[in-house]
C-alpha cells in the first residue's frame, strides 16, 4: 500500500482478534512481530479481547440501521450504482458482521 501514490501517507491500525482476556499482551506481542517478520509499518495495534461475547443491543441497532437502506432478501435485485447487501443466509448476515459490531462495540467502550 505505501507504494502507491494514493495511499503512501495513510496511516495503518490493525485489530486482533483475541479469545481470552488473560492473553492480551502476549497477543499483542506475537501479532507486532508478525507484524514486523511481513515489514509492514502499522501507527496503531489493538487486540480486542474476547471477539466471542455478544455486542451491546445499542451497538447491534446501531448497526442495523446503518445498513438498513442497503440490505435486500431479492438476489436478482439491481444495484443501480447502489452498494446492496444480500441476505443469502442467516448464517452469513449474523456471523461475520458479528465481529464487526463486536470491534466498533470494543471502540466505543474505549471512548466511554
Amino acid at each position: 500500500m505505501s507504494t502507491r501514490r494514493n495511499w503512501s501517507s495513510c496511516k495503518l491500525r490493525v485489530f486482533a482478534l483475541a479469545n481470552k482476556r488473560d492473553e492480551l499482551e502476549l497477543e499483542h506481542r506475537n501479532m507486532a512481530s508478525l507484524l514486523a517478520k511481513f515489514r509492514i509499518d502499522y501507527t496503531d495495534l489493538q487486540v480486542v479481547p474476547d471477539i466471542t461475547a455478544k455486542p451491546r443491543d445499542s451497538t447491534q441497532n446501531f448497526f442495523d440501521s446503518l445498513i438498513a437502506d442497503f440490505k435486500s432478501n431479492d438476489e436478482n435485485e439491481e444495484s443501480s450504482g447502489k452498494v446492496i447487501i444480500i441476505c443469502i443466509s442467516q448464517m452469513s448476515l449474523n456471523e461475520k458482521p458479528q465481529i464487526i459490531i463486536v470491534i466498533f462495540d470494543f471502540k466505543i467502550q474505549e471512548l466511554i
